[in-house]
């Protein structure tokens, strides 16, 4: 998740006063318990490869609430469905997340608890219908983000391939156990509070050797991003090759990387994604993403303003099931394609065209949506195919089809039967 921005006119003053509180609770209780806390959850399985690291928080009436943990958000999220159990609306903010805008309120925090721990949070939460896309991209419900305002106080490490998230006394840390160190920037950039902050560090990108303050942003389902101008710099170098549609600045949403050497470590099959935060086509932001940090264990101690990484594999996290779903997918979505070629049904491809012998499958996880990408003999451009089903048990259809140059720019939108 991006940057929190200002206040919309209605309650501004109000509202400002109250995002500007943005100090810890005041309970000592609470206080004091999160550099001590020694707790251990269960993440999903899928966490790392096409999912984010959602665990599960209980609210103080006993609800439970899944909630994705995302070091790129300054604040705690709700969703808006939560509303009716805060009590007064104290406000409204507006939400930044890559460049979309989402509307938010503001309310009194409510207590939230890991086990039978109640953990440290801002004394306000925003609620927004931001949940609904993270739900989407999940392909499950989820109804709450877990900022920084709450992450801050521990010592957290990922296990990625435990399928566990600890919460470690910074104290009892053993350092030359977790590998590589590097230290940790606080920055409130792009925030109106000084207290909602980030975590960066200072080095080079997966691509290039200067260094660079990037944000370390679990949030982020790609191995990173690259501000607009790197991105370019690198595809028209052929160190990246574009793999996805352009956006509305005309350039690839999303880059691949066949291998990286970074910080004397040997990586491969990377995705990069285009880091442009806001309609300024050059405003944009360099990250290191979760589907990268998956590849080692590691532990956030932000108490001490350190992160550590110990690799343990070269390439992505695999869910085998997720790649069985989408082998199957393809398949059905790829016969389903040449049926209407015979029929003289899919757009932009006619009966007495070159026959379809193969086309490149890519599956979102919900809705279920996969898109072929196919080639013709003697032509140049790419035909995409988008087929989508509301549910498991529904059929596919096509959904959308269009034509891009070899330059991945989109030449031709077809209208769909």
């Amino acid at each position: 998740m991006r940057t929190i921005r200002s206040p919309f006119a209605v309650g501004l003053h109000l509202s400002m006063l109250l995002l500007c509180s943005c100090a810890t609770p005041t309970n000592p209780a609470v206080g004091s318990s999160g550099p001590s806390l020694l707790a251990e959850t269960v993440i999903n399985k899928d966490t790392g490869c096409g999912s984010a690291a959602i665990i599960v928080l209980r609210s103080e009436d006993g609800r439970e609430l899944p909630f994705i943990v995302d070091t790129g958000a300054p604040m705690t999220a709700l969703d808006k469905s939560l509303e009716p159990r805060l009590g007064k609306c104290l406000g409204t903010h507006t939400l930044d997340n890559f460049g979309a805008l989402y509307q938010g309120s503001v309310y009194a925090a409510p207590e939230l608890y890991l086990g039978d721990t109640r953990l440290a949070t801002d004394v306000n939460t925003i609620t927004s219908d931001i949940l609904q896309k993270v739900s989407a991209d999940a392909g499950r419900p989820v109804l709450g983000i877990l900022g920084m305002d709450c992450l801050q106080h521990y010592c957290i490490q990922f296990d990625f391939k435990a399928r566990k998230m600890r919460f470690l006394d910074p104290g009892r840390i053993e350092p030359k156990r977790l590998g590589k160190a590097f230290p940790l920037t606080f920055s409130s950039e792009g925030n109106d509070c000084v207290e909602w902050v980030r975590p960066y560090i200072h080095c080079s990108h997966l691509v290039g050797e200067e260094e660079i303050d990037l944000l370390i942003d679990t949030g982020h389902g790609d191995d990173g991003a690259l501000e607009p101008g790197i991105l370019r710099r690198e595809i028209q170098a052929r160190t990246l090759r574009p793999v996805s549609d352009p956006n509305d600045a005309n350039e690839p949403r999303a880059a691949c990387l066949a291998e990286c050497v970074w910080n004397g470590e040997c990586y491969r099959d990377l995705v990069l994604a285009n880091g442009r935060n806001t309609k300024e086509s050059d405003d944009g932001e360099n990250s290191l993403g979760l589907r990268f940090l998956a590849r080692h264990l590691v532990t956030f101690d932000f108490p001490h303003r350190m992160m550590y990484l110990k690799k343990t594999r070269t390439g992505p996290l695999v869910d085998k099931r997720w790649l069985a779903e989408t082998k199957k997918a393809g398949r059905v979505a790829f016969k389903l394609a040449r049926k209407m070629i015979k029929h003289g049904q899919l757009p932009g491809w006619r009966k007495d065209d070159p026959t379809m012998s193969e086309a490149m499958c890519r599956l979102r996880r919900n809705p279920d949506r996969v898109t072929l990408d196919a080639h013709k003999k003697g032509d140049a451009s790419t035909y995409h195919y988008e087929f989508g089903r509301p549910c498991q048990d529904d059929p596919w259809t096509l959904q959308r089809a269009w034509r891009t140059d070899p330059k991945d720019q989109i030449v031709e939108e077809y209208p769909v039967p």
